[in-house]
Parts: C-alpha cells; sequence; structure tokens
C-alpha cells in the first residue's frame, strides 16, 4: 500500500512499508503547517514552492534522525546540515537521487534531481523534470506511482510522455486550489486524464491523503 499526503503545491509525504519520505513537500509559504517526523527529506531542487531551507534546519534541529537527500543547490542551502547525493535508505525502502533537467530553458543551470523510491512497490517522484528528457529514453523503470507536475497531462503529445514510463497509477502535482484557478488548469487537465480511464490518476487537493493498494 502507498499513501500520498499533499503538503505543498508541488509535493508532500510519501509513505511505504512503514517509512515516511517527504518529497519536495516543504515549499514556501505552505509550510506553515505542523509536519509529522519524517524518516527521509528529499528534494528535487531549491525553487521557493518546493523547498525551504530557514523550515528545514529547525525540522532537523527536532529530528535529528531525519536523513537528507537532494542536489547541490540543495546541499549549499544547508551548509550546516549532511546532504546526501546518492542513495538513502531507512529500514526496507530506498531513495535514488537521478540527475534530471528541470523544465524550461531558464532553467538549463538548475541542480535538479528526480527520486526513484523502491520498496514493495516503486515510486518514481519527477519533481520540475522536462517531459522532453524521457522520450528517446528506453527500458524506463515501470512505476506503481508516477507523481508529476500536471503539465504532464497538459495536453495528448505530453501524455504520450507520461504513459511511456508505463505507470500504474498516476498522481498530479502544481495544481492550484479550485477557488483559485484564472487558466482553468483543473478543466484542462480533467479533460486529458478523461479521455484515458485506463489509468488510475490521482489530483489531491491541499492536504488530502491518496491511499494506492
Amino acid at each position: 500500500m502507498i499513501q500520498f499526503t499533499r503538503t505543498s503545491s508541488a509535493g508532500g509525504i510519501l509513505e511505504l512499508d512503514g517509512v515516511k519520505i517527504l518529497l519536495d513537500g516543504a515549499g514556501r509559504p505552505e509550510v506553515e503547517t505542523v509536519l509529522p517526523p519524517v524518516d527521509i527529506m528529499a528534494f528535487t531542487h531549491n525553487h521557493y514552492h518546493h523547498f525551504s531551507p530557514e523550515f528545514v534546519q529547525e525540522y532537523v534541529r527536532q529530528y535529528v534522525s531525519t536523513k537528507l537527500v537532494g542536489p547541490k543547490d540543495v546541499a549549499a542551502d544547508l551548509p550546516d546540515l549532511s546532504v546526501s547525493a546518492a542513495i538513502s535508505q531507512a529500514a526496507s525502502v530506498y531513495v535514488a537521487a537521478l540527475p534530471s533537467r528541470h523544465a524550461g530553458e531558464a532553467y538549463q543551470d538548475t541542480s535538479h534531481y528526480s527520486f526513484l523510491v523502491n520498496g514493495s512497490s516503486r515510486v518514481w517522484f519527477l519533481g520540475d523534470a522536462a517531459p522532453s528528457q524521457w522520450q528517446a529514453q528506453e527500458r524506463l523503470p515501470q512505476p506503481d506511482l508516477l507523481i508529476v507536475p500536471y503539465t504532464y497531462a497538459g495536453d495528448e503529445s505530453v501524455w504520450q510522455i507520461t504513459e511511456h514510463f508505463c505507470p500504474k497509477n498516476i498522481l498530479l502535482t502544481h495544481l492550484p486550489d479550485h477557488s483559485d484557478d484564472p487558466d482553468s488548469i483543473w478543466d484542462m487537465v480533467s479533460d486529458v486524464i478523461s479521455h484515458h480511464p485506463e489509468h488510475g490518476v490521482y489530483l489531491p487537493e491541499m492536504g488530502e491523503n491518496i491511499v494506492i493498494r
């Protein structure tokens, strides 16, 4: 069983095999809520919707056993803490940090990871990774849950890239609140996924807990 609780625009807490992993779920200013203890905090990059160094510093002072994973920019923002750039393990769950490219030409120099979480199930968290980089790749790990920005369901051409992962289930991040959606993003995404009922697609609201069996 996989559980995911959305704690920020860009991420949340993944629970797998009794291990809790915060994936980009400490974005400013959304991190005002109290987060429970987690075993691993993993950040794809240091943009504010994903990562608050002030929060992480204070959090780790309280929960000293929490392990940190992130690219060099995240490590640079946490000079007093130990940040892994490879694999972090908690019990029987492994988090592999995979170098990937941030979406958009303006972010070509952004240090960015994607995370492959392996336990009794496999979860792939892409952060803000550009969809185009996966097109030519073969033998991608087939996840039980693929967590991607809503742009991976923005239109049919990008949705084909999402299907290239052969995921059993898909969870979309970066969705705005229903009450504050001037660009009608929810309608756009809902229209695309309505044409693909063969996939389990999850669109959690802020604070919502999703259970995938």
